[in-house]
């Protein structure tokens, strides 16, 4: 279970006005413990399986799980990932 968490969108993916959802973003989830944050699967159970290119990017850094929609490219989630590893905590 998150401690906390909260949607956003992106707007390379879904433009101006795309309503925070993981498909045109992603999510930040903030677990109790960075076990708790290690041990977060990526993907959703059923629909991960059926589709895997629907399955999102997982990036964890201490307590902080980012989960980035699929449709990202390796680029953009590895800037993320930088971004996510100059936080503190």
């Amino acid at each position: 279970m998150s401690e906390a968490e909260a949607r956003f969108a992106d707007t390379r993916l879904a433009g101006l006005c795309a309503p925070p959802e993981l498909a045109n973003g992603g999510m930040v989830e903030i677990k109790a413990t960075p076990a708790e944050a290690r041990a977060t699967r990526a993907g959703l159970p059923v629909v991960g399986d059926l589709v895997p290119l629907s399955q999102p990017h997982l990036v964890v850094h201490g307590r902080i799980v980012l989960r980035l929609s699929g449709r990202f490219n390796d680029e953009a989630v590895d800037r993320y990932a930088a971004a996510l590893r100059k936080l503190r905590g």
